[in-house]
């Protein structure tokens, strides 16, 4: 029995790990993946593929945070909102405003990189 990662062949983002003959894991790789065979540790939250090779995710890049933005963001990035809301960022700044002051919270997801959490303090006065 061998271990395979099922990845997405345009940015390396591994979305399972599986166990099994490269027969029975067919009908449980997503669609849109491919698999590699992989006797190493692995995880989509700290590693992806680069060409062929498992490799891990490096700290995320450093984010700028300026009064009511965020910038320097990776393209691609997966941006999680404070109200839930979430969105693939492919411009690089997001712009966030408030009517009073408050602490918000930004997750940043990337292929590439390690989960980023930032808390920025605005205040709108």
């Amino acid at each position: 029995m061998s271990q395979w990662v099922c990845y997405t062949p345009d940015d390396g983002d591994i979305k399972c790990v599986v166990m099994g003959s490269s027969e029975s894991i067919k009908d449980i790789v997503p669609n849109g993946c491919q698999v590699l065979e992989y006797a190493g540790e692995a995880g989509y939250e700290s590693h992806y593929v680069k060409a062929g090779a498992v490799v891990p995710k490096t700290e995320f890049p450093g984010l700028k945070v300026r009064t009511n933005r965020i910038t320097e963001i990776p393209r691609g990035t997966l941006v999680s909102w404070p109200d839930g809301y979430q969105h693939v960022e492919n411009s690089g700044t997001i712009s966030y405003e408030a009517d009073s002051a408050v602490e918000l919270w930004f997750f940043f997801e990337h292929p590439q990189y390690l989960r980023k959490r930032v808390k920025v303090k605005y205040d709108p006065s």
